[in-house]
């Protein structure tokens, strides 16, 4: 189970919190030693069981590779958002975002507006790419967005490196670093 792949890497504390808790707000840098994505899955995985979860993709290759993995692990609980699609076909896979309510959404930036059921979690990843910020006017980027969003929102910045506004947060214990043990088995 996902409980037993963090018992070794997390505090008890902290992993009781990132598993039942609302509301949570955590920048996790990819620790060394894992397969890509190995940590970001299992933490949807572990939030996945309270609510929906969006996953905002930092560009397309990484929504690709993401798009294979999310639907091989969630099945028919797995929703895509690709920009990429024809108006016709975005507009139909808002719509049955919007209906079924599925458990994991994979989008690009313009999915950081769908509307979410209560106590969802958002991940951001790799909030510092360009890709995130919109250049038109009126400029705007996911990762505020994503902060402007309901109290009982839990966010996740998951990246190599946080970004100097997320590093900021952390300064000012707003958001709390997702610390690993370093004595953990890699």
């Amino acid at each position: 189970s996902n409980q037993q792949f963090f018992k070794n890497l997390l505090k008890p504390d902290v992993l009781t919190q990132i598993s039942t808790k609302q509301g949570i707000k955590y920048s996790v840098n990819q620790p060394q030693g894992f397969l890509p994505y190995e940590i970001l899955i299992e933490l949807i995985k572990l939030r996945a069981k309270i609510s929906q979860v969006l996953i905002l993709a930092s560009d397309f290759r990484e929504f690709d590779y993401l798009s294979l993995i999310l639907k091989s692990k969630f099945g028919t609980n797995f929703q895509s958002y690709d920009t990429r699609r024809g108006k016709k076909e975005r507009f139909e896979d808002f719509a049955r975002i919007n209906q079924d309510y599925p458990a994991v959404i994979l989008g690009n930036r313009s999915a950081s507006f769908f509307p979410l059921k209560q106590n969802s979690s958002i991940f951001v990843l790799n909030d510092i790419d360009s890709s995130h910020y919109e250049k038109r006017s009126p400029g705007w980027n996911s990762r505020d967005v994503s902060l402007l969003r309901k109290k009982d929102t839990s966010l996740f910045f998951f990246g190599a490196s946080s970004s100097y506004e997320i590093q900021r947060l952390v300064e000012v214990g707003w958001i709390k670093n997702l610390e690993f043990k370093t004595s953990a088995k890699i």
